[in-house]
This record gives structure tokens, sequence and C-alpha cells, in this order.
């Protein structure tokens, strides 16, 4: 019953099968049962889900997707006096290849879709510049407003700039 659990109920643990049972067993009885028949799962150490990454990385071309973010500068510490000041600008923009970890760096006082806009406008002449094709490129946001309008659903600045471009967006 304890083989039967584990393997219809998608390898769920020796405490839960026991509950989900009803049995009288302990959970270390359960474990060495499953462990016995050779249905536990090895946890990947921090090295095997760096080659893992690695692998999928390879499986890009260089500046094939681009992540691009903003970074807050009112978070660090050492940062802070000079931007009560106004000496440095409120935000970082950056936007990494995925592929080869190249970054590019933007900054602003703003965290608006034109900000946005501008600096990918930028990323991609840059590297339409050195050959790369708009229509090899991908750029990956995550759904915060300087990117995407979720309210209204309505096509923001940034989000045109990268269509006219040809640039896929994620």
């Amino acid at each position: 019953e304890i083989l039967e659990e584990r393997v219809k109920r998608g390898n769920p643990g020796a405490r839960t099968i026991i509950n989900n049972l009803g049995l009288k067993y302990s959970a270390k009885t359960v474990h060495k049962v499953i462990k016995r028949h050779g249905l536990t799962q090895k946890h990947k150490t921090r090295y095997k889900k760096r080659k893992d990454m690695q692998a999928v990385k390879a499986a890009y071309k260089p500046m094939q997707k681009i992540q691009l973010d903003y970074k807050y500068y009112c978070d660090i510490a050492n940062q802070h006096e000079a931007l009560k000041k106004g000496a440095i600008p409120r935000y970082e923009i950056t936007a990494r290849d995925y592929r080869t970890g190249m970054v590019f760096l933007g900054f602003t006082d703003y965290k608006d879709t034109l900000s946005s806009s501008i600096f990918a406008d930028y990323v991609i002449d840059y590297l339409t510049g050195l050959g790369f094709s708009t229509n090899d490129i991908a750029i990956q946001t995550d759904n915060g407003m300087e990117f995407v309008d979720p309210l209204y659903n309505d096509q923001t600045m940034f989000e045109k700039t990268l269509a006219k471009r040809g640039v896929k967006h994620l």
C-alpha cells in the first residue's frame, strides 16, 4: 500500500502517506520501505543545479533572451545619502543577456514606460549595430507598471517600442 500510494500520488513524503492511508507505523518505518524499493529522490546539490542551468543557457544563442529589470537605489544603504541629496538617480535599469551574462546599465529618476522604452531602444540600437537581428531578440520582464499595463491591458510605450523594432516581449 505504501509503494502504491507513493507512485499514485506523485511521491508524497512518509508522513503524508501515513495520513492518507491511516497507518500506525512511524514515519521512519515508512521511509525505510520507500528507500528499500528505490523510490527516493536524491536532492540536487548546488553544483548539480548550476550544471543543469548551464545546459539550459547553452541552448540559447548570444543576445537571444535578455532580462530587463529595475533596481531601487533607495535599498542600498551606502548610497542612500547621495540619493537624498539628489546626486544620483533613483533607479538603475539593467538588461542582462541570459547566455553570456553581458549587462547593459541605464539610470533614471522615473520608473515609467517612457524610461523603459528609451533604455530598450538604446540596447536594441547597440545590438543591431553589432549585427544582431531584432527578430532573434526577446526581452523578458516582470509585470511591473514600467513595462506593461495590467489594469487596462493597453499597450504601453515600452511594448510599442519593442513591437515597432520587431523584438519579442516575454
